[in-house]
């Protein structure tokens, strides 16, 4: 077997047959349960899914929600790669700075979301929450991989005086890049689902949260399972896109 046929298996035919029997778990369950008010069929769902796209505010609140999970992954990003490159710098940075990402990373999402609610706009709230649950994994990421850059490889690159633009781009973005897409392909989709929590929690109109939250409200579990599918179907397709751009730009 050649390892073309290999990567279709892994890639493409393993996480069907995954997701296949994931489907048969759900069956089963209604099935047994026999009430479609508590846990209706995976074809009542997808048939309300569908018709999800008859509905005029879909794409505003795709992009609604989308919107605040690009933003919030750019300002994690941003501050990641800020902070590692001064604990690059300034050692002691990683040990001031380890307390308070810590904090962010084992701080409890529905609390945090709940006490920053009192003090800040919905919108606005997810977004800062999304950051939160984000950069401490970006930031963690990049500081070992910078951390861990070969030591020969700067003492070269000093010997041959090379520029700190070029040692940046060729030494430091180079090893640390694969890393960052590995931690960025999790981080994308946790933010995402971040977001909609916070959206849920705290009524925002015209977003997944806020539909999947009046959903519930009515009691329409069909169409609330519908909406979570698309957001879970939003997630796998931002990882892929993270994936399609790490074959695209690291070539090992």
């Amino acid at each position: 077997m050649n390892d073309k046929i290999k990567n279709i298996l892994k890639n493409i035919l393993v996480p069907i047959a995954g997701a296949g029997i994931l489907f048969l778990f759900w069956y089963a369950a209604s099935k047994i349960k026999n009430d479609p008010l508590i846990l209706p069929y995976p074809k009542e769902v997808f048939h309300r899914f569908f018709l999800l796209w008859q509905e005029k505010s879909i794409y505003q609140s795709i992009f609604s929600t989308l919107g605040r999970t690009f933003l919030c992954f750019a300002i994690s990003l941003g501050c990641a790669v800020i902070f590692a490159a001064i604990a690059e710098l300034w050692k002691p940075f990683a040990a001031l700075t380890s307390p308070i990402v810590t904090l962010f990373r084992s701080a409890p999402t529905v609390a945090v979301i709940l006490i920053l609610y009192a003090f800040l706009p919905a919108k606005r709230m997810s977004v800062i929450v999304g950051f939160l649950i984000g950069f401490p994994v970006l930031y963690s990421a990049l500081h070992t991989a910078v951390s861990s850059t070969d030591k020969s490889l700067l003492a070269m690159a000093k010997v041959y005086r090379v520029s700190p633009i070029r040692k940046i781009t060729h030494i430091y973005l180079s090893l640390a890049l694969p890393a960052l897409f590995e931690a960025s392909r999790s981080t994308l989709s946790l933010t995402l689902k971040v977001v909609v929590a916070a959206e849920i929690l705290t009524l925002v109109p015209s977003s997944l949260g806020g539909k999947i939250q009046t959903a519930y409200a009515s009691f329409e579990i069909a169409y609330l399972l519908a909406w979570t599918l698309l957001t879970v179907l939003l997630a796998f397709i931002l990882e892929g896109v993270v994936v399609g751009l790490k074959k695209l730009l690291v070539r090992w």
